[in-house]
């Protein structure tokens, strides 16, 4: 079984990683935001959001799925395993980048298609959308592998040297070269390759040519249910710019929605990579018949995740003005309409996934895909009704709403099926953070929200929520300790 210090020692490498990662990513946005126009930012978060729904709907649920089947699989065949199914993932996505070239190739008159401005734009830059697409699959299906094989060291080097890369070449090419937006798609298209060559220098030699069709095979297999929900999670948590580009027709608009998302997206995944450990944990404990202990490691996560979560919401809306024009300029003030809409639902959503993981532990993702349906279809409907009338704010609303529905359906059936969470502890952080929300919105001086937000600090801590001890516990987990013979050893915590 995954040991306490290896889980949150793995958090940390995770979450380590992904802080540094995302801070080179924002780096980059903060330059390329100040120079370049809104209309070829939009265009820009469009071809990369082109490409992450290209990644998720040919890799059929593996990246979910990875980590839990190599946690579950013996140590010895972990790399060998995880290597086999990257290798042929390699195969898979050449021929699917062929495809997509020919396809753009045929396409002569892009108007043909729609006169939306967002699409006539986008087009010329589709060429760029095979080499995006290949390299983000190999480099996202080699860091789910390195979840489940806990090689959390080169896990995280990956994606600071990537970030490194980024921020560098835009920070040389855009902010002192002045360059435009190719120049800017190449610059994140080299540092998604230094990436994606870093893992596979490390997962592929040890792949097997053999086996890896069948291995691949057998892990598809595994994901079908978790394909689907991986689908709706894109449709409840970024289909919704594909909606705004499409009704609102403003290259501009969708600008100011994606660089809304900016903040939200480096918390989500920031703190969703602290969580890497999380499935493999509980899964283990799950396997071995230790229901009360996946429950225990469920509640102590979760109250972590909603403690951190929603002081860190009130903390920036305590900010967010100033932090607004200080990383992208005045000019994306009218991102603030939907920051904190989007902020608590990524609260919300990372909930959700704390208890679809759980699902998946426990043997049950066909619930997963379920809950997930739903708030698909949840998703679609509420931005088509909010969209038009309400333009972005009405998106951050539906996105809100959407949130809270998927992360309480998933958190009855988790409830339901064994892990029994501690309802009123969470029940009370939901409440003390609508009202403090209430608050800040109600009253948006400085004052009325730095109160807020030391009313749900003293909250979480007078309900149990969180406790001093908890939280230096947690700190010295991540102190080596040292045998008697002086190397560093793991303790069973």
């Amino acid at each position: 079984m995954t040991s306490g210090r290896t889980l949150v020692r793995g958090a940390f490498l995770s979450g380590a990683g992904m802080i540094l990662s995302m801070a080179g990513q924002l780096g980059a946005a903060v330059i390329f935001g100040r120079v370049l126009p809104e209309s070829d930012i939009g265009t820009f978060w469009l071809l990369i959001l082109c490409s992450d729904c290209l990644v998720l709907l040919t890799t059929f649920g593996l990246h979910s799925a990875l980590p839990r089947i190599l946690a579950a699989a013996p140590e010895e065949e972990r790399r060998s395993l995880g290597a086999s199914i990257l290798l042929f993932q390699v195969f898979v996505s050449t021929a699917i980048c062929a495809a997509v070239f020919a396809a753009w190739l045929l396409i002569r008159d892009p108007a043909a298609i729609s006169v939306n401005e967002n699409w006539t734009r986008l087009f010329p830059y589709l060429w760029l959308l095979p080499p995006f697409f290949f390299v983000a699959t190999q480099r996202d299906t080699a860091l789910a592998a390195m979840a489940g094989m806990n090689r959390f060291g080169p896990r995280a080097a990956a994606q600071v040297w990537g970030a490194f890369v980024n921020v560098s070449l835009v920070a040389l090419f855009i902010g002192w070269l002045d360059g435009g937006l190719l120049t800017l798609a190449l610059c994140t298209l080299t540092a998604y390759t230094v990436a994606a060559v870093w893992l596979g220098a490390f997962a592929l030699p040890k792949a097997s040519l053999r086996h890896c069709a069948r291995a691949y095979v057998d892990a598809v297999q595994f994901s079908k249910p978790l394909y689907v929900n991986n689908l709706m999670a894109f449709t409840t948590q970024r289909f919704d710019t594909f909606l705004v580009a499409l009704l609102l027709g403003n290259p501009v608009v969708v600008a100011y929605y994606e660089m809304a998302k900016r903040l939200p997206n480096m918390y989500t995944r920031i703190l969703v990579s602290t969580l890497v450990p999380y499935l493999p944990g509980i899964s283990a404990r799950v396997a071995e018949g230790d229901t009360e202990g996946a429950a225990r490691l469920l509640n102590k996560t979760l109250a972590l995740i909603l403690f951190l979560g929603y002081t860190s919401v009130l903390a920036i809306l305590v900010i967010e003005r100033p932090l607004i024009v200080l990383l992208f300029s005045e000019k994306y003030l009218p991102s603030l309409t939907v920051l904190w809409l989007l902020m608590t639902g990524t609260c919300l959503a990372i909930q959700s996934g704390i208890f679809g993981q759980s699902l998946i532990a426990l043997g049950k993702p066909g619930l997963v895909a379920w809950a997930n349906l739903v708030s698909g279809v949840f998703s679609v409907t509420a931005n088509l009704a909010l969209i038009p009338r309400y333009g972005i704010f009405g998106a951050g609303v539906a996105y809100l709403c959407t949130m809270a529905v998927t992360a309480g359906i998933q958190g009855f059936w988790a409830h339901r099926n064994g892990m029994r969470l501690q309802l009123g502890r969470v029940t009370m952080a939901h409440a003390v953070m609508a009202g403090c929300l209430a608050l800040g919105q109600s009253f948006p001086a400085f004052g009325w929200r730095a109160g807020a937000l030391i009313v749900f600090v003293a909250a979480s801590f007078a309900v149990s929520l969180v406790s001093v001890g908890q939280l230096v516990h947690l700190a010295r987990l991540l102190i080596p300790v040292r045998s008697r013979s002086g190397s560093p050893r793991i303790a069973n915590d």
